[in-house]
């Protein structure tokens, strides 16, 4: 089995996030860099206690709602997580200090932006989505963003070289998620003379779960046709560098891509590099 090595060290990472999104008319486009690092804290025979701590956070997109969304991930500045031996997290060791947190934060936005309806009701929506749990917090995070890219499940390759990754993005079509079944191949190179694993793959819809009716009346609501046919077509690869030293990652890469041709489009890339 391979496994993460050396209780207490740490790796300095900078994410760069790229999405776009367009939709008849509509687009929103965004670049998000984010500065983490990223400590082993302990190990047991069921997997590993992680730290993960984001030190800066920059992004393009200036509209109210992710400037908003920007400020309130300060809640998530540090955050513990107990992950089983393929890396998927299993939970948020530290979930009840967010509670503390959320208060002072809240009054902050308060105080910043005043009585405004739009940041009130938004900001009561995301309490009672934090208040409502655990699972649910996991379930938002999950294969999404930095912790996508961190903890997706990669470490099944020591036990085979090829093995399948099935994983759910929660809600990525608002509240319809995204089933990916995911064919992984790992090879081994050596860079700089580093030896490393290199893990690629690739993506497919698993529609066995995928909610197929409810996608359909989704995009037929956004062009107003209940007869237009509707054809998702997803496209996925990603690719892991991992030391074999110590078997932590050096870089990554993510892309993924939904689209119904000539009506919506779904567009997102996350690109991995040590900074240690």
């Amino acid at each position: 089995m391979v496994r993460l090595k050396n209780i207490g060290h740490s790796e300095a990472y900078e994410i760069q996030t790229t999405s776009r999104i367009e939709m008849e008319n509509r687009l929103f486009e965004n670049k998000i860099i984010t500065k983490v690092k990223q400590t082993l804290l302990d190990q047991s025979e069921g997997g590993d206690l992680i730290g993960v701590e984001v030190i800066s956070n920059q992004q393009s997109a200036k509209d109210a709602s992710s400037i908003l969304m920007s400020e309130l991930n300060e809640l998530n500045k540090y955050l513990v997580f107990e992950t089983d031996l393929k890396g998927d997290i299993l939970h948020i060791t530290n979930f009840t200090d967010l509670g503390n947190k959320w208060y002072p934060l809240k009054e902050q936005m308060k105080t910043k932006y005043g009585r405004n309806l739009q940041i009130e009701q938004f900001l009561a929506a995301f309490e009672k989505n934090l208040f409502a749990g655990e699972a649910l917090m996991l379930e938002t995070m999950k294969y999404k963003g930095i912790y996508g890219v961190l903890f997706s499940g990669i470490y099944s390759f020591g036990e085979t070289p090829e093995f399948q990754s099935n994983r759910n993005i929660k809600g990525f079509f608002n509240q319809i998620d995204l089933p990916l079944a995911i064919d992984m191949k790992t090879a081994t190179e050596v860079k700089s003379d580093l030896p490393l694993f290199i893990l690629n793959g690739q993506g497919r819809l698993d529609s066995k779960r995928f909610d197929d009716d409810a996608f359909r009346k989704m995009i037929r609501q956004i062009r107003d046709s209940f007869n237009l046919k509707v054809n998702l077509e997803i496209s996925f690869f990603e690719q892991y560098e991992i030391r074999q030293s110590d078997s932590w990652i050096g870089a990554a890469k993510q892309y993924l891509k939904a689209e119904v041709p000539g009506i919506y489009s779904n567009e997102i890339q996350h690109l991995l590099t040590s900074k240690n």
